[in-house]
């Protein structure tokens, strides 16, 4: 017979429960301990973990009896509220909690009394008054702030620690309800005194710091009501002494970069403050003088102060300060001279500048001074002359842009100079010429010297000179040659735009030059050929323009080239087709193509092409049909319209030059004349056209319109496909 596990359970149970029954009858030990009660290790343990209540936690070191009271093993509850009894002032109610999860959402089987309460949302917020009231959780301490707030308003955490007290809008100029020293944080020893409220200085309810004091009209011109150096900063050991209030200077922002106010009343009383201890006073560098600092000074800083040199005491006194120990005097490197300062110094802002008045009694005695001495003399690298400096240097402000007078008397002498000591001579890379340096440059600088090729002596003896030693020979990409350089370059000023004569030597031996190596040869992208340039190429001057010539051999290979690599294929648009492009198109331009309709590969076949997509597909404005265009169409044109196996009714007579449209208003297939009327006979169309009474065949039959129409119904018996007969 096969058992459960719970059926085992309880048979153990009452096994257990009669064994202590028994041990409790022989001995009366029935409150002892298993294990103490020498029984045998297999008899003493009790695998509680076989149960639906496992021993985790303080329940492992509990007595049996702890909880088996009155010998019952079976069937007891495994609730924590049968054991543990909610107290009188419990958080919560025994409901509550099993919504909460159970006392295991607080309470832990290792401690009991140690629980941790979870706070959720749902239960918590807004409710927080509900436990900390001071009797079922702590509450307000007597130091808490006066309010009826809940808890969670601010503090934030399940820590009492950190909170945030929210200053609303309603707490606005209600600062000293709470900062008052006693509730909260009030005004300590050293601040202003002031009854106005915490939020008329303080921007932010999070510090007191970076407070800004609001100094507005009624505090003008009282500023040491504050500003006594108790209630406020007052002036510092090194203020200028002054009873002035400190707005007269300073802004309401910073005590720093004050400017003291220099007005009228203090013009030529300068000394009264700057005298080295009320204010700055003279440097120990400052010119000796007893003046009043504004006579020099025009601003604020002394910075930039600029001496007024009044022409009434100080012309031709230069040197009464200018001496070197009053004023700065002359420099080791200033030309000897006693002459006063503004003698040459024409500003009194700067001695930069100064100019030397080269008067007329200088003329021709330039060395007195430019001797290398007393003021600049000529350089090593002068021409070697005892010339004066004026004969050659025409301004007395610079010595660049002296220009040699080259006169009459110097004509074809010029090596006399220009000998590479005296004067610059032939660099190493001039051609090679004993002529005079006159005889190529025409000007007084050698950039620009023109060669004079007279054609009596040089023409077809370029390489005398063009040899790449004496002057410019060919460049190693230059086409192979013996010519002389006359020959191509038509111009004795410069190489390039040199014009090779393909002359009739050359027809059909382009590849002896135009190799890639001699002269440009095909490109890359070149139609692979073997023909000579001169074959495509129609003029010498460029590559570009070329026609390819497509002779009677090329006929029916097109795609030898157009293949999209060689030469331009067929586009991704183009009719599908494999026939050669010179099927349709000209050799000219692939532009005006006509397709050619081959009766025998396209008849019936007009929709492979002409889908809309391909070719030209049926306009909007067609008539409704499925038709191939060439039921009716042209291969060469649209129009005319012509429709050839019209049997019935045949086109014949005054109907062969219809329009289509007349007869087929609606589609093609079945066709609806002007009435409407699907065709069966004349009387569908020209029954409009019927007169009653009318001709004698009208009138003679039929009593009205009706009965004669329908009499006279096969109106071929008397009228002709020609037209009606006129009655």
């Amino acid at each position: 017979m096969r058992m459960n596990r719970s059926s085992l359970v309880r048979m153990a149970g009452v096994a257990l429960g009669l064994l202590l029954t028994v041990t409790t009858l022989a001995g009366g030990q029935g409150n002892t301990p298993v294990e103490k009660r020498g029984l045998t290790a297999p008899q003493a343990i009790f695998d509680h973990s076989r149960t639906a209540f496992p021993l985790m936690g303080r329940h492992k070191t509990l007595e049996c009896e702890a909880c088996h009271t009155g010998g019952r093993y079976e069937n007891l509850p495994t609730e924590c509220t049968s054991c543990h009894k909610l107290p009188p002032k419990h958080v919560v109610d025994q409901r509550t909690a099993l919504s909460m999860g159970g006392c295991n959402a607080c309470h832990s089987t290792n401690d009991w009394v140690r629980a941790s309460f979870s706070h959720l949302p749902s239960l918590t917020v807004d409710k927080c008054s509900t436990c900390h009231n001071g009797q079922v959780a702590t509450g307000k301490p007597t130091t808490h702030l006066a309010t009826t707030a809940q808890c969670d308003q601010c503090h934030t955490t399940t820590k009492f620690a950190g909170v945030t007290y929210k200053h609303d809008p309603t707490t606005a100029g209600k600062c000293d309800t709470c900062h008052n020293g006693k509730t909260a944080t009030g005004k300590p020893a050293t601040h202003v005194a002031t009854t106005a409220q915490c939020d008329q200085c303080h921007m932010t309810t999070v510090s007191f710091a970076g407070a800004g004091f609001k100094h507005d009209a009624t505090t003008t011109g009282k500023c040491d009501t504050c500003h006594n150096g108790k209630t406020a900063t007052g002036k510092p050991t090194t203020h200028l002494v002054t009873t002035a209030q400190c707005d007269q200077c300073h802004t309401t922002l910073s005590f720093v970069g004050a400017t003291f106010k220099h007005d009228a009343t203090m013009a030529g009383k300068c000394d009264t403050c700057h005298n080295g201890k009320a204010a700055t006073g003279k440097p120990t560098t400052h010119l000796v003088t007893t003046a009043q600092c504004d006579q020099c000074h025009t601003t604020m800083k002394f910075v930039g102060g600029t001496y007024k040199h009044d022409p009434a005491t100080t012309v031709g006194k230069c040197d009464t300060c200018h001496n070197g120990k009053t004023a700065l005097g002359k420099p080791t490197t200033h030309v000897a001279t006693t002459a006063q300062c503004d003698q040459c110094h024409t500003t009194t802002v700067t001695f930069v500048g100064a100019t030397f008045k080269h008067d007329a009694t200088t003329a021709g005695k330039c060395d007195t001074c430019h001797n290398g001495k007393t003021a600049k003399g000529k350089p090593t690298t002068h021409v070697a002359t005892t010339a004066q400096c004026d004969q050659c240097h025409t301004t007395t402000v610079t010595f660049v842009g002296a220009a040699f007078k080259h006169d009459a008397t110097m004509a074809g002498k010029c090596d006399t100079c220009h000998n590479g000591k005296t004067a610059l001579g032939k660099p190493t890379t001039h051609v090679a010429t004993t002529a005079q340096c006159d005889q190529c440059h025409t000007t007084t600088k050698f950039v620009g010297g023109t060669y004079k090729h007279d054609p009596a002596t040089t023409a077809g003896k370029c390489d005398t000179c063009h040899n790449g030693q004496t002057a410019l020979g060919k460049p190693t990409s230059h086409v192979a040659t013996t010519a002389q350089c006359d020959q191509c370059h038509a111009t004795t000023v410069t190489f390039v735009g040199a014009t090779f004569k393909h002359d009739a030597t050359t027809a059909g031996k382009c590849d002896t030059c135009h190799n890639g190596k001699t002269a440009l040869g095909k490109p890359t992208t070149h139609v692979a050929t073997t023909a000579q340039c001169d074959q495509c190429h129609t003029t010498t001057v460029s590559f570009a323009g070329a026609g390819f010539k497509h002779d009677a051999t090329m006929a029916g290979k097109c795609d030898t080239c157009h293949n999209g690599k060689t030469a331009l294929g067929k586009p991704t648009t183009h009719v599908v087709t494999t026939a050669q492009c010179d099927q349709c198109h000209t050799t000219v331009t692939f532009v005006g193509a006509t397709f050619k309709h081959d009766a025998a590969a396209t008849a019936g076949k007009c929709d492979t092409c002409h889908n809309g997509r391909t070719a030209t597909g049926k306009p909007t404005t067609h008539l409704a049909t499925a038709a191939q265009c060439d039921q009716c169409h042209r291969a060469t044109a649209w129009l005319p319209v012509s429709y050839a196996n019209h049997a019935n009714p045949q086109l014949i007579g005054g109907h062969s030059s219809l329009a289509c449209k007349v007869c087929h208003t609606q589609s093609f297939t079945p066709a609806f004349y002007r009435d409407g009327v699907q065709y069966g006979s004349c009387s569908n169309c020209h029954r409009r056209d019927y007169k009653y009474p009318g001709p004698s065949a009208h009138k003679s039959k039929g009593t009205d319109l009706a009965s004669s129409l329908q009499i006279n119904a096969n109106c071929l018996n008397c009228h002709q496909h020609a037209g009606y007969k006129p009655f």
